[in-house]
């Protein structure tokens, strides 16, 4: 048996639409909502990176330093103090 139409059968449908259009506006909100906090994410994780390599170059170089330039400057003096005991002496 059919049944008859009432008069808000349109609005009824109309309603849904926008429901439905909202529906899916709001899955593309929270889709590039998601996409901007992983490049959120991704762009703290590359700065993270980038300040672990910066801080290992650092201690690189902080041993270099240390341990070259200290041996060389180690080297400079026992020769200094060699010809100076050995002027000293003869």
């Amino acid at each position: 048996m059919l049944t008859k139409h009432s008069k808000y059968d349109k609005i009824n449908k109309y309603i849904i639409y926008y429901i439905y259009l909202l529906y899916i506006y709001l899955l593309y909100i929270i889709k590039h909502i998601s996409l901007l906090i992983d490049l959120y994410v991704l762009l703290l994780l590359y700065i993270y990176i980038l300040l672990y390599y910066i801080l290992l170059l650092l201690f690189i170089y902080y041993i270099i330093y240390y341990y070259i330039f200290y041996f060389i400057y180690y080297i400079i003096l026992y020769i200094y103090l060699y010809y100076i005991l050995y002027i000293y002496i003869y």
